[in-house]
């Protein structure tokens, strides 16, 4: 079932992984809505200090690898 749309606890996660997206960001939203605003704003960010442009682009090169290169 691996590798089709027929695996339905893959679809399971999913919706729950949506869910509580959906549900985080209406609560933060009226908590704090310029939290929200800050998180939804892109990784690279100007005037950010390079140290932490280079950390940063290499977490999210070695995430990619790790989720692309997992099955093998």
């Amino acid at each position: 079932m691996a590798g089709t749309l027929h695996w339905w606890r893959a679809w399971a996660f999913i919706a729950i992984l949506f869910a509580a997206r959906v549900i985080g960001d209406r609560y933060v939203s009226r908590v704090n809505e310029s939290l929200l605003a800050e998180r939804r704003k892109l990784p690279l960010q100007e005037g950010q200090p390079l140290a932490d442009r280079i950390l940063l682009i290499s977490f999210m090169l070695t995430f990619a690898g790790l989720v692309a290169f997992t099955a093998l």
